[in-house]
């Protein structure tokens, strides 16, 4: 979440964070979905998928925030997300 979160905006290259995010996020629930015997692969994509969902959150609301003009506009899409 650090990582992707310097990276974004070190580089100014959000979108690609939120989709490497959801890339890890997705990897990980096919994983969790296609290892059926396997637990210790599940639990593998147990925790790429919530790595992935978790990072997005801060990086969607930056996103959203700096692409948004307007106090009043910023303040109500925060505010949904």
């Amino acid at each position: 979440m650090i990582l992707t979160g310097w990276f974004g905006d070190k580089y100014k290259q959000r979108g690609a964070c939120v989709a490497f995010n959801a890339m890890l996020c997705i990897i990980g629930l096919a994983v969790m979905g296609w290892a059926y015997g396997d637990t210790r692969a599940r639990y593998f994509g147990a925790f790429f998928a919530t790595a992935g969902a978790n990072a997005n959150v801060p990086s969607v609301l930056t996103y959203q925030a700096n692409n948004i003009r307007g106090q009043w506009k910023r303040a109500f899409c925060s505010a949904t997300l």
